[in-house]
């Protein structure tokens, strides 16, 4: 059986380069993966100015 995110999850590991060696991928899990990525930016986004709010993510697992 086909799985329709596969080609899906396949860009979005060629996109993110070597920071793809940090994710497991499994099929099914693109919305997720997606969700994740976008949260981490925007803790990113609100830690920098004109925001400078603490950040929720532990030093290490940050954008």
């Amino acid at each position: 059986m086909d799985d329709p995110n596969i080609e899906l999850l396949t860009r979005i590991a060629e996109a993110l380069g070597d920071l793809r060696e940090r994710f497991v991928f499994v099929g099914g899990c693109a919305t997720a993966l997606i969700t994740d990525l976008l949260f981490l930016k925007m803790a990113d986004e609100r830690s920098r100015p004109p925001y400078n709010q603490l950040s929720p993510i532990a030093r290490g697992y940050d954008w």
